[in-house]
């Protein structure tokens, strides 16, 4: 029975990778030899021919780079896996890693470091756990069924790219489809010749792709400049009380910093430095499938933690040497009275 679940899950996964590659192959067909080579024909034909198979040919390559990639998840790094537990955690006698401590700002609605007990695991900063992939995944995005896969921390870039070279490889095929359409009923060519049904289809699926995907696309975009995954705009991030302790919980009874309060903490001011922040840093970056270029902190380029706004930082430090100051004057109260407490006994 478990051979057959599985068989299955494999095929449901398999099944949008087939579709998506393969009208992208026949897109090749259809554009290339049909429209640019046969019906256009000469030298224009042949340029154009050439446009569409390198814009074809990248979006296949980009669409391997984000299946093959992946989003990343915690359960890479052996520092982040946990022997304790759920009780040993939620009592908080296991402290998470000293880098994520330093260098997190978001925990649970509990105030505890925030940690998954499906994949035994501690969650960096923008970390889900994905029921559909059954594992957490790095700066988790969204999971997407035309991929089969989850969207973050590594393949976010490759994802992005996907859908600028699809709209615009669907905006050109859109564009010379129907143009040659055009001519085909304006000098009545259909007295002398049938017109190919793959030029129509070609042309509806441009259209298709330029409308649907490309309101997606744009959605993409938006969040991107703003440096926010799409769950993350449905759901605000929670911030933690005081940064300098792990554990939360002893502000439970204190209203909790949020993003609906202070803002996006990864918002990091402007609109190209947050599209920096995925795409690149280098105009190539943006452009080309390739991998960006590796940062000094080993940690950093690797999703486990992320740069933040300096403004919002700020104001999280500020709050926690408030807290820190409040916790130390409730210490003493609480070791003064119970010394008084001790001399009347």
């Amino acid at each position: 029975m478990w051979q057959i679940e599985k068989f299955c899950c494999a095929l449901a996964s398999l099944f949008p990778k087939v579709l998506s590659n393969g009208l992208y192959l026949w897109a090749i067909y259809a554009f290339c030899y049909e429209l640019c080579l046969r019906s256009i024909g000469g030298l224009t034909g042949l340029i154009l021919a050439s446009i569409g198979f390198y814009l074809a040919v990248q979006g296949i390559y980009m669409y391997y780079k984000v299946v093959k990639l992946g989003a990343g998840s915690p359960l890479d790094f052996a520092e982040l896996r946990i022997d304790s537990d759920y009780n040993d955690l939620e009592s908080s006698r296991t402290e998470p890693p000293q880098f994520l401590v330093d260098n997190s700002l978001m925990i649970k609605s509990n105030g505890k470091f925030r940690f998954c007990d499906k994949c035994k695991v501690w969650k960096p900063d923008r970390s889900h756990h994905c029921s559909s992939c059954n594992r957490c995944c790095l700066k988790m995005d969204h999971h997407c069924p035309w991929f089969a896969t989850c969207v973050g921390f590594k393949n976010q870039k490759f994802f992005v790219q996907f859908l600028v070279n699809t709209v615009i490889f669907g905006e050109y095929a859109l564009l010379i489809s129907g143009i040659e359409l055009y001519q085909f009923f304006n000098n009545e060519e259909y007295n002398d010749e049938f017109l190919s049904l793959n030029l129509v289809l070609l042309a509806v699926l441009g259209l298709t792709v330029t409308v649907a995907v490309g309101l997606f696309t744009g959605i993409t975009l938006y969040f991107l400049s703003s440096n926010l995954t799409t769950i993350e705009y449905y759901d605000y991030m929670r911030y933690r009380n005081n940064l300098e302790i792990a554990n939360d919980s002893y502000y439970r009874y204190s209203k909790q910093p949020s993003a609906k309060d202070l803002g996006n903490a990864y918002n990091l001011g402007s609109i190209k430095a947050n599209l920096n922040a995925v795409l690149g840093t280098t105009w190539l970056e943006w452009i080309l499938p390739i991998e960006n270029k590796g940062f000094s902190d080993p940690y950093e380029n690797r999703g486990l933690y992320f740069p933040s706004n300096p403004k919002i930082r700020a104001a999280l430090v500020s709050n926690s040497k408030l807290q820190q100051q409040l916790l130390h004057e409730l210490q003493r109260s609480s070791v003064s009275n119970s010394a008084d407490t001790d001399r009347l006994v």
